[in-house]
Order: structure tokens, then sequence, then C-alpha cells
């Protein structure tokens, strides 16, 4: 059992090397979709997620994101600090990542915004070569020590660039990010070269309100009962992946159904079926704390049997930065707040 988890460590070690983690949870973690939602919201924000992915290997991938952002609203400006942690497998394969976000708002006539963001971080990739089992090892019994010319941790650092837009009304919203545009050398190993690969997301949707217009502005925001579709397509590489599903919203709860996979299709470059997931989400949302929990029913070959599906938690805070004795200054919903679902 140890040979075959140290084998399927290398195999899924390099699906990771090809693909960034994700999110199911991926509009509770705006600044790591796109760096367009920076600052916004007519407050401050406080956002932390953790995914918990195939909980039953021996040494599940966890992923952490922290981010904060704030609006400037006269310089029509939004700031953002995003701090990403991912750990993959047993061999402790680590990426640590600190990006400073800025995105500016374009206001149109017609009802619609635009929100172009830049991106730009510094990662730090670290593995132990302490913990894995070599196959050397394996040939002599699983030896405890091998004769490969490598031992202890050893890391990489770069710079990475990323940069988005977001477009979105009342109603509706869409948005465009191209991450690690410069393509990176993330090798760990010496004078080895492993370009990360540039990775395109393409996200939108809309949000119906089931109440009517003077009902909201009798009751407020506290009172809203909506759906919202929405959708979001990763190509990065060779790895491609699409989810579509909806949220309904009766405040203070919310729940969502998710769907991960392309039917019908194969993955970019490879032939295995790209059906991922079905996934199930819960929330409660209150004036300035959002909070959910979503759980991943895996249908890919690996199966929820062997992998016990995936967990992940997001929470969120707002500040109200606008001053009681400076209302003229307040600034609206609409003119700032993208209709997206959030937790």
């Amino acid at each position: 059992m140890k040979k075959l988890l140290t084998i399927s460590f290398f195999f899924i070690a390099s699906y990771v090397v090809g693909q960034d983690p994700m999110f199911t949870q991926f509009y509770a973690a705006p600044l790591y979709v796109n760096p367009g939602y920076a600052g916004a919201t007519h407050k401050s924000r406080a956002m932390f997620n953790n995914r918990y992915q195939w909980v039953k290997l021996q040494k599940p991938f966890v992923t952490y994101a922290l981010g904060v952002d704030h609006n400037f609203k006269k310089a029509k400006s939004g700031i953002g600090l995003l701090m990403t942690y991912d750990k993959a497998g047993a061999g402790g394969l680590s990426a640590t990542d600190i990006a400073l976000q800025y995105a500016y708002r374009i206001d149109f006539k017609n009802g619609w915004h635009a929100r172009p963001g830049l991106h730009f971080g510094f990662v730090t990739k670290t593995i132990d070569y302490d913990k894995l089992l070599f196959g050397d090892q394996i040939d002599r019994n699983g030896t405890s020590e091998t004769l490969e010319p490598l031992s202890g941790k050893v890391n990489s650092n770069f710079f990475d660039f990323s940069t988005g837009v977001v477009v979105h009304n009342d109603m509706f919203w869409f948005g465009y990010s191209a991450h690690h545009l410069n393509t990176p050398n993330q090798a760990i190993i010496d004078d080895a070269n492993s370009k990360l690969n540039t990775k395109s997301m393409f996200h939108g949707g809309a949000r119906f309100h089931l109440v009517d217009k003077m009902h909201r502005k009798k009751y407020g925001d506290q009172q809203e009962k909506s759906i919202s579709p929405a959708f979001i397509y990763r190509s990065q590489g060779k790895y491609d992946q699409f989810d579509v599903g909806a949220y309904y919203i009766h405040e203070p709860f919310q729940v969502g159904l998710w769907y991960r996979g392309i039917p019908g299709l194969k993955q970019n470059g490879y032939r295995y079926p790209n059906h991922d997931s079905f996934a199930v989400l819960l929330g409660y949302r209150s004036k300035y704390f959002n909070c959910g929990y979503s759980y991943d029913f895996t249908l890919s070959s690996l199966q929820v049997n062997n992998s016990a599906g995936s967990h992940e938690i997001s929470l969120s805070i707002v500040f109200d930065t606008s001053s009681p004795y400076k209302h003229k200054d307040k600034v609206t919903k609409r003119e700032m707040v993208i209709p997206c679902p959030d937790f």
C-alpha cells in the first residue's frame, strides 16, 4: 500500500505542477479569480478560504487563501492583498504566494461598469525530498536511504504577473483573467526548466430577484430572495475545467448546486474523461459576516470511496468605512457592488 501511495503521489504531483489549485466556492475567493474584483465593494473586506481535497488520501491536498481589499471612491480604485498557501501530497510539495492587486472602475452611461485589474505576486515553492520514496528504495524493499543525490528541503522563488477585467451592471457580470503571463520558471531542481503555464479564466452569471422592486425598497437587502446561475471556465496547459451551477438566496440562508466537468469531452491533450465532481453548498450571511461550506462528491475515476470527496469552507467580514457624518460620501450599491453571489 505504501508503494502504491508513493506512485500515486508522483502521478498527482505531476498534475499539480500543470494546474493551479481551484476553489469550488470561487466567488467566495474573488481576488483569487480575478484582480478586477479588488475593492469591488463600498466597504473593506477580509476573506478566508480553505479547501481540503481528497481527504481519504494519506496526505490530502490542502489550500488556504486569505484576502483583504479596500475601495477608494474618489480615485475610482481598489487595492487588494492576496496570500495563498497550497500543500500537495506526502512529499511536502508546497507553494506560498503573496500578491498585491490594483483595479480601476470605469463607468458607462448605459449602467454598465468595467473593472480592469493587475496582480503582482511573489511565489516560493518548496519540496522535502526526505519525505519521498524513490524507485531504488522500492527495489530494495523500502530501505530508508536512496542513492538519488537529493535530500532535505529545497525551494524556488519567482515573480508572477496576472491581469483581468470584470464587466457588470445591476444584474449581469462577466469576466476574464489571465494568470502567470510571464510564464515563470517554477523548477525546484537547479538548472531545470519548468515553465508555469498561463491560465485563462472566463466567468459570468446573473442575479434574478424573486421579489419586486417595491418590496425590496420597503424591506431592504435583508429580505432578499434571488437565484443566481453562474459559470467559470479555466484552461491551463493541457488541462481545462468547467463549473456551472446556481445559488438560491433566501436571506439569511443560501444554498447552491454545482457540476464540474465537460460531459462527452476529454481533457485537452489527454484521453481522460473530463467528468470531475458534483458539489453541494450551504451558506449563511448577515449584514457584515458571511460563511459557507461545500462538499464535492467525486465523479471521476478516483471516486468518492477512494478519495472521500473534498471539503471547503469560506468566511468573509465586511467593514463599513463610510462616516455617519458624511452621508454624501457614501457609495451606493449601484455604483460599486458587483451583483455576483458570495458567501
